[in-house]
């Protein structure tokens, strides 16, 4: 006859019996917990609300846009050169317009008109899910739509200018329009699917692919969109409204490899990387002159219309 187990065995097996499905409920609760706040920190974040500038002495005229539900909080500036030209200026994740009108000169001197909003649940804008680009690319259209009533341009002698999470929305526009003078898009990422996860890694680590798979469930429930369906890469694909892409080497936010894969997927696409200290969106405030020379000679050969 074999031996008996010990009394002591057969009580830590009944308890491990006994505390098993509650490991499981555990282990379930906290996998669901933690894509919760995968799936909230993706789709919120900071709030800023700087008043919006003067630009070359020019106050800024309020302007309200209403989508839906939406209301973007809005400043357009006319141009008293009237270089028959706009520009839609499309600011960063985190930041508001105020941010974004820092590339004003760009543009004002060749006698552009510049309009530049809050992005939905940014600034003075109402507060909602954030989309990538998914629902802010209507919200920027509309913008082009209300700068092209209001200074009765046609769609050829507008641009779009956006920073990170600005230029990725400004790229996300082509999957509804491909008329537009340019477009100019400085750090960029390639999708957003690619960008939320290498955001998400800092906090979760090894643990992020297996979060993600709920995460983006829960973020497209919630916000009612499909993640996959927010790809600049793919919007750039077969368009023929001049891009050019700008990047800072080494950015860490916003890794150069996206706007490359960007360009491989339009090769009439230009793009250009600068030295900047590897600080996202830098370029522009370290190395304004070169930065400056790159678009103007963009716009000359690619988009003559808008210059004066």
């Amino acid at each position: 006859m074999g031996r008996r187990p010990p009394i002591s065995y057969v009580c830590d097996m009944k308890w491990t019996r006994r505390l098993a499905p509650w490991f499981g409920l555990v282990l379930v609760v906290t996998y669901i917990a933690v894509a919760w706040v995968y799936s909230s920190g993706a789709m919120s974040g900071l709030v800023k609300s700087a008043e919006p500038p003067l630009v070359a002495g020019v106050a800024p005229e309020p302007v309200t846009l209403t989508q839906g539900e939406i209301e973007l909080d809005a400043s357009f500036y006319a141009n008293p050169a009237n270089g028959d030209c706009g520009v839609v200026l499309v600011h960063g994740i985190d930041d508001d317009r105020a941010s974004v009108l820092r590339y004003a000169p760009l543009y004002w001197d060749l006698g552009c008109s510049l309009f530049a909003f809050d992005q939905r649940d940014h600034g003075r804008s109402t507060p909602a899910h954030r989309t990538y680009g998914f629902y802010e690319a209507d919200d920027a259209n509309a913008a082009i739509g209300w700068l092209m009533d209001r200074t009765a341009l046609p769609p050829s002698q507008i641009g779009l200018h956006g920073i990170s999470y600005g230029a990725a929305t400004a790229l996300e526009v082509l999957d509804q329009r491909d008329d537009l003078a340019f477009i100019v898009a400085d750090s960029p990422y390639r999708s957003m699917a690619a960008i939320v996860s290498y955001a998400a890694k800092d906090s979760l680590g090894i643990a992020e692919p297996l979060v993600r798979p709920l995460a983006f469930l829960l973020i497209e429930l919630r916000a009612n969109f499909e993640v996959g369906k927010v790809d600049p890469a793919d919007a750039v694909v077969g368009k023929a409204t001049p891009i050019l892409l700008m990047h800072t080497l080494g950015d860490e936010d916003v890794p150069v490899d996206h706007s490359e894969r960007i360009a491989e997927a339009n090769l009439a696409i230009e793009r250009h990387v600068l030295e900047a200290d590897g600080v996202h969106l830098h370029a522009y405030e370290l190395r304004t002159d070169v930065y400056t020379g790159i678009v103007h000679d963009f716009l000359e050969r690619k988009a003559l219309q808008v210059l004066p």
